[in-house]
């Protein structure tokens, strides 16, 4: 949710942008699902389900998805008691437009991408490639999906080197 909206908003003033830093998103960007139709609809089911009770889908979905095996339960607590005191409408809302082409937006700004990535769950760089896209990609591991949360120390060094790398 966070990368596209910082991708709509470096396309809103693009000659103010230099890079996109992406923080464990951009996972998958040009390549499609095995199955699109079957995706679309279960993301619209999942919407659906979130306008009606966004916690019962959201706190499986970050209990099991976003956060790693070592990830401790005072980090966990923190990030489920932002996600029960989030405003629903607008997380809902910002998920709707879940469906945009990344690829093809990323195209369009021209900038290169910079990727500081958990690797949790792998990041697949082969749209990015087939696309040519310019991308920098950064693991830090043994963490879930807030390496700023869980090993801030080491998440705000590999984030200084990227910054570093900034042309």
């Amino acid at each position: 949710m966070s990368g596209d909206i910082v991708l709509q908003a470096a396309l809103k003033d693009p000659k103010r942008v230099i890079g996109i830093i992406g923080i464990d998103n951009f996972k998958s960007v040009g390549v499609a699902p095995a199955d699109p139709v079957q995706s679309k609809k279960e993301f619209e089911e999942a919407i659906a389900m979130m306008k009606k009770n966004f916690m019962s889908v959201t706190v499986p979905y970050f209990t099991q998805q976003l956060f790693y095996k070592t990830t401790t339960e005072a980090v966990k607590k923190r990030i489920m008691n932002d996600v029960a005191h989030a405003d629903t409408v607008i997380a809902v809302k910002n998920m709707e437009g879940g469906d945009i082409d990344e690829a093809a937006l990323l195209k369009h700004l021209n900038k290169k991408l910079y990727l500081l990535n958990s690797d949790y769950d792998s990041t697949n760089t082969s749209g990015l490639k087939a696309k040519h896209l310019p991308y920098d990609l950064t693991y830090i591991h043994a963490t879930g999906h807030y390496p700023m949360t869980e090993k801030p120390k080491e998440f705000n060094e590999l984030l200084l080197g990227i910054l570093k790398r900034f042309k």
